[in-house]
């Protein structure tokens, strides 16, 4: 008896190590690829209601907070009440399934063809634990399915687009599980670049000369204009870094939500590419950001919808930087009723934006943290929208409290 035991073992070792024995069924061998595919599954699919949903897929990076490099395993399935229910197994999220998550999944299947998808069950065995074998299941109203089982692609595009889907569905239901964190390390540089009507601005860190360095300060903050048009330096200025000054710029970046315009996020950045366009006359906004956990973040933009997105932030930051750099009250004062707009450029530099309703003046941030505006005038003293081609016709100074005080008027 034990002898024939042991020759049962023998034999099973060699049915093994020789890849398999006659009397086995589909012998899975490491290393080796089974193939159970169902070549006379349909690929197409007429219906667009989905009533049932399950997948799995490992995905690399922290997509939710705390769990870096799992499998997450997400079903939508009727409960013991009948209910459907959308869940995610690993982070023990569960909400009832609507049409607004159906719906979008649909759009998933569509735009990445799941459905080309359907009947494949091709898995190779012995590969890492990110490539490992997953089963997908989608169902739908009209009896129709889509059913495949293959090794896990980490960079799939189409399992990106389904995590999203269910992590912005969940935290449109107060369920912010899925949703990647947002950075709370303390922020130890930033640069920014702001190109907008032929004008280069940027605002980052520069080591200076003994020469340049204030109260023995060599590295400082720098504001430097550049007019692209006429290819000329308009401001090139130094200060020291005020003590609070990367508090201030968390404190902006808590406030409004960069990461669907960071092309290396591990959620948002898919598909989005980082905008390096060297063509200096295109509006742009870029900004690097090194937080002190030495995460890195590059924002590029320079699509209108983009940039219309972003200005709100790009306000803020501006503004603070421009309380830095802000010219004086006096340097204000020493304007002239009667001198052109080209003239004004050249003793203050280019405006910091527009001030007033329909964008008439032009606004200039003051050191004091009040705020000086300069309307132009044709020759009939009709103001002219920008001051472009006109002439200085009143300077007034704005208060935090939004009252004002003309300081030249030419009446």
């Amino acid at each position: 008896m034990i002898e024939k035991l042991i020759k049962g073992i023998i034999a099973g070792m060699i049915c093994v190590f020789l890849g398999g024995c006659g009397n086995m069924k589909d012998p899975i061998v490491e290393g080796g690829t089974t193939d159970k595919t169902d070549h006379k599954a349909p690929k197409v699919i007429k219906s667009k209601e989905i009533t049932g949903f399950s997948t799995s897929f490992y995905i690399s990076g922290e997509w939710s907070d705390g769990n870096p490099d799992i499998t997450y395993f997400f079903n939508i399935k009727k409960d013991d009440n009948g209910k459907l229910v959308a869940s995610e197994t690993h982070t023990k999220v569960s909400f009832e399934a609507d049409t607004e998550l159906l719906t979008e999944l649909q759009k998933v299947v569509d735009e990445y063809k799941l459905s080309e998808f359907n009947g494949i069950n091709k898995v190779t065995a012995g590969l890492p634990y990110e490539y490992e074998s997953h089963t997908t299941s989608i169902l739908y109203s009209s009896g129709e399915s889509i059913h495949f089982t293959m090794n896990n692609d980490p960079d799939a595009k189409w399992t990106r687009a389904v995590y999203l889907v269910f992590a912005e569905w969940f935290n449109s239901k107060g369920i912010t599980t899925l949703m990647p964190p947002k950075e709370d390390a303390a922020i130890t540089r930033i640069d920014i670049d702001i190109r907008m009507d032929g004008i280069y601005t940027e605002y980052s860190g520069i080591i200076v000369g003994d020469e340049d360095a204030i109260d023995g300060e060599n590295y400082l903050l720098q504001k430097s204009v550049y007019d692209t048009v006429k290819k000329e330096e308009v401001m090139w200025k130094f200060v020291k870094f005020p003590d609070d000054y990367y508090d201030r710029i968390f404190e902006i970046l808590n406030t409004f939500d960069i990461r669907p315009f960071d092309p290396y996020s591990a959620l948002y950045g898919e598909g989005r590419e980082n905008e390096n366009d060297d063509d200096y006359n295109k509006s742009k906004i870029c900004i690097y950001i090194v937080t002190a956990d030495d995460k890195h973040r590059h924002i590029g933009v320079s699509s209108d919808s983009d940039l219309a997105m972003l200005m709100p932030f790009i306000g803020e930051l501006k503004e603070y930087h421009e309380t830095l750099f802000g010219r004086s009250l006096d340097e204000i004062k020493k304007i002239e009723l009667g001198e052109t707009y080209e003239d004004v450029s050249v003793k203050l530099g280019v405006s910091d934006g527009a001030y007033g309703s329909g964008f008439i003046g032009d606004l200039y941030y003051l050191d004091d943290g009040n705020k000086a505006v300069i309307y132009y005038s044709d020759e009939k003293g009709a103001i002219i929208n920008g001051g472009i081609g006109g002439i200085v016709s009143r300077i007034m100074v704005v208060y935090p409290d939004g009252t004002s005080k003309i300081i030249k008027d030419r009446g």
